[in-house]
């Protein structure tokens, strides 16, 4: 599908099938990641592919209690990876950037998802305080949020948008 039609085929799916996700499908999201853009090719954004129940179930309470999350087989969990950006650039700039660095990353592997017919929802940084922990791993990191992922067990729902005359200005 050319990129339009990749992006009308994109939506957030709350409700997936049991079949399961592929560890090769897995690693061409992973490659799809690993392709996007970062500040300065630093690609400061560390990425945890969740599949154990226990875990997921975790970081669904802690996301609002979500329910329906726990029906996809795989989470993918995003977070700013501050000390790789501070190694470079010290803190410059280091507020904002390692995290749109995240959202970069999570976005590029929507994309990737959806071209290979899998369903997705990005669920956001609800669990901002206690996702590293759930996960164990070391670092300055920040939540970026979390990419469920399987097969859909729905359809893309009917949803009105704004067009880009409701939030675009132009400067002359």
């Amino acid at each position: 599908m050319d990129f339009f039609e990749l992006i009308d085929a994109r939506y957030s799916s709350r409700n997936y099938t049991s079949v399961d996700v592929t560890e090769e499908e897995i690693d061409q999201i992973l490659y799809a990641i690993d392709a996007g853009p970062s500040s300065a090719n630093l690609q400061s954004f560390k990425v945890v592919v969740v599949r154990d129940e226990i875990v997921k179930g975790q970081l669904m309470e802690a996301s609002k209690n979500q329910r329906w999350m726990i029906k996809a087989p795989v989470f993918i969990c995003f977070f700013g990876d501050y000390d790789n950006y501070r190694a470079k650039f010290g803190d410059y700039k280091i507020e904002d950037t390692p995290l749109q660095d995240a959202t970069i990353a999570m976005t590029y592997a929507q994309l990737a998802a959806t071209e290979m017919g899998l369903a997705s929802c990005w669920v956001a940084s609800h669990a901002r305080d206690v996702a590293q922990e759930i996960l164990g791993i070391e670092g300055d990191l920040r939540f970026a949020g979390i990419l469920t992922l399987g097969r859909a067990a729905d359809t893309k729902p009917r949803r009105k948008r704004r067009g880009p005359d409701e939030w675009t200005y132009q400067v002359l």
